[in-house]
């Protein structure tokens, strides 16, 4: 099984918004040679506030990865151009369904625009597995608001508001992370659990936190590998 996690590991940001700073850290991890499925993409546009967006296609490879960057660049662009995360991914489904691929239009993805103040985020969620905001020892999960991207509907993508205490951190996995488990234990799903225990273990402190230290964990308790393309971002 060849391992090339990591190859595509991102460089930690700082971003300014307002007179508070956020720290973003992005690492995409695919199982293959390619840019793989995943994606993890932090991003501000003119009017000043902080975007977020994890995307998992459907598959691995070269269809996959062609789906995953199509999507990213959309999003920027319908974000860039004033659309909310709801509204972002309703176009982005509508897209998807009429743009030829030549592969699988199936994706999760999870949008957010963080405020000025860096104090509250709205989102949405096209079927991807839950964020979370953890603040200590207390957590939030921020699920699914709609439907996966491709599914040939008419979906609705609702947006949530969520306060973000000063001291708390969110993160946001593919299910490539979600999923991994150790060779010889095939039942033993890391989950947003285990993603919640290993995040609390690998810092006490959120700045001290990143999508790198996460995905290196869980690789590791998975026996070095990933059986699917990962991503993780944490801010």
């Amino acid at each position: 099984m060849n391992d090339f996690s990591g190859s595509l590991a991102l460089s930690d940001g700082r971003w300014c918004l307002g007179e508070e700073t956020a720290l973003v850290s992005q690492h995409v991890a695919p199982i293959g040679p390619t840019g793989g499925g995943d994606r993890a993409d932090a991003f501000v546009c003119p009017a000043g506030a902080l975007h977020l967006c994890v995307l998992d296609a459907c598959g691995h490879g070269a269809g996959a990865e062609r789906v995953a960057t199509f999507a990213q660049n959309a999003l920027r662009v319908l974000i860039c151009g004033g659309d909310g995360p709801g509204a972002a991914l309703a176009r982005l489904d509508r897209l998807l369904a009429h743009f030829e691929i030549g592969s699988s239009r199936f994706a999760t993805a999870f949008v957010a625009s963080l405020d000025g103040s860096n104090r509250s985020i709205r989102y949405a969620s096209a079927g991807h597995v839950d964020a979370l905001l953890i603040d200590g020892q207390r957590h939030e999960h921020l699920r699914a608001t709609g439907p996966m991207l491709g599914l040939d509907s008419v979906p609705r993508f609702d947006e949530r508001h969520v306060d973000r205490p000063m001291s708390a951190a969110l993160i946001v996995a593919t299910d490539g992370v979600l999923d991994s488990r150790p060779l010889d234990n095939p039942e033993a799903f890391l989950g947003t659990a285990g993603l919640l225990l290993l995040a609390k273990s690998a810092s006490r402190r959120p700045d001290e936190l990143s999508a790198t230290r996460l995905i290196v964990e869980a690789r590791r308790r998975a026996g070095g590998f990933f059986r699917d393309d990962a991503a993780v971002l944490v801010t």
